[in-house]
């Protein structure tokens, strides 16, 4: 269960590790979709907005720094890798993947 922090919900986690001295941790619940118009929503309890807006095809997956929280790469259906600042809303790098990797 979780408890309402302004527009974010705050849930446990590592609640089943608390037993063994090990520290519960708190957080935003978030999560976040592709859609087949390669945007990039975060829907939270409260709200849902586009992150992203992109163009292009299908949004396959999407993979975020685990040092810098507000960027993230998504690739989509087409082999297009794009890395994002969230934050800004914007790309900065992009890199075509589809014939492979050399």
């Amino acid at each position: 269960a979780g408890t309402k922090s302004g527009t974010d919900v705050t849930a446990k986690v590592g609640a089943a590790e608390e037993g063994n001295g090990k520290k519960a941790r708190t957080g935003p619940v978030k999560f976040y979709v592709g859609t087949d118009q390669c945007d990039l929503w975060e829907v939270t309890a409260t709200s849902v907005r586009i992150l992203i807006a992109g163009s292009g095809s299908a949004l396959n997956d999407v993979a975020w720094n685990p040092t810098v929280p507000h960027v993230c790469a998504t690739i989509g259906e087409d082999g297009w890798v794009k890395l994002w600042n969230a934050e800004k809303r914007a790309q900065f790098a992009v890199r075509d993947l589809s014939a492979g990797v050399s």
